[in-house]
């Protein structure tokens, strides 16, 4: 009992000194602009973002060694380009924008499209952080699956905001993706790619099959139709060897002039839904042209003589051989083939 009676006594002093420190509390750091020890948090309602004290300045959550106070003046240089035709489901980024004009720490932030992040000064992609003046500032996002579609990220800095726009190229008519096609391939409506038209330098697609036939590219049945141009001994001044689609629809309007029917004009032009479409034409001589030199991819022609809508006198309109190539005036009495066209 003499013992334990002495060991309290040595202990109690040291008891007195433990209880008046846990009294008194640890020793912090603090900081200040609100006052708060290291290891506070608090809720920063000017930049909408948690912080806490690292002992000398209030931190925003992921930051490390840039502080997050209210900083004073308008953040610029807050510009992107927008971007166009840009592939589907493609991560893109932006320019890389130079921030300045604002003293201390803003708070940069990006909402908008879904994927949007944001790179503040080549760090890693978030989607908000502190940002000094001087320091660069990044977006990137992730494009739509869809053609022909808009998506937006919105980038604030402080007070000030930019937009940045990344639109999908339109699908192409033929691929229905953003690749354009290959003369001779078929295109998802099941017309064949032709080439490139003179009228307006687009893409023109061509029937699988020649006039009277059935089927689809490189599998044709039934019988050709062989038959005369129409419109016997009148002059429509329909001559222009490349507009096709205006030719035809030239021709069609006169068939009741007295000498129509136009009757090759008039087979095209009656194609109405064919393969989803109603605006197919009879190819004007240029037209003809670019299939005839395409004629092996396109496939489906027969080394004879096809009409083209181009008139030349009133007894004659233009056709092309596709044994040769050679292009010629033809009585429009006589029967030839046809093949049908259309272009967007």
């Amino acid at each position: 009992m003499k013992r334990r009676g002495a060991l309290f006594r040595r202990l109690t002093p040291l008891l007195g000194i433990l209880l008046t420190c846990l009294a008194a509390g640890p020793v912090h750091a603090t900081c200040a602009g609100p006052t708060g020890n290291e290891t506070d948090i608090i809720y920063n309602g000017a930049y909408h973002t948690y912080q806490f004290c690292n002992g000398t300045s209030w931190m925003p959550f992921g930051a490390i060694g840039t502080a997050a106070v209210p900083s004073s003046g308008t953040p610029s240089g807050l510009s992107f380009t927008n971007l166009t035709g840009q592939s589907l489901n493609t991560l893109v980024a932006s320019n890389v924008a130079t921030v300045s004009g604002f003293t201390g720490t803003d708070v940069a932030s990006v909402t908008g499209a879904s994927s949007a992040q944001i790179s503040i000064n080549g760090g890693g992609w978030v989607t908000s952080g502190g940002i000094q003046s001087g320091q660069t500032i990044q977006v990137r996002l992730t494009t739509s699956a869809s053609g022909s579609t808009m998506l937006t990220a919105s980038v604030s800095v402080g007070s000030t905001s930019a937009s940045w726009q990344v639109t999908t190229a339109g699908l192409d008519a033929c691929t229905g993706t953003t690749s354009s096609p290959s003369v001779g391939a078929v295109c998802t409506d099941g017309s064949i790619y032709a080439g490139v038209t003179p009228d307006g330098n687009v893409e023109m697609y061509a029937a699988p099959c020649d006039a009277g036939m059935t089927g689809s590219a490189g599998s044709c049945t039934g019988t050709r139709l062989s038959e005369g141009w129409g419109g016997f001994t009148d002059m429509t001044n329909v001559t222009s060897q490349t507009t096709g689609k205006a030719n035809t629809a030239t021709e069609h309007g006169n068939d009741s002039d007295g000498y129509g029917p136009y009757s090759a004009a008039d087979y095209c032009y009656n194609l109405s839904g064919y393969l989803g479409h109603s605006d197919w034409y009879l190819p004007a001589e240029g037209e003809l042209n670019v299939m005839y030199i395409n004629m092996t991819a396109i496939t489906g022609f027969t080394a004879s003589i096809y009409w083209s809508s181009s008139e030349t006198t009133g007894n004659s309109a233009l056709n092309q051989d596709f044994s040769s190539g050679a292009q010629s005036g033809n009585n429009k009495f006589n029967g030839s083939y046809e093949r049908c066209t259309r272009h967007n």
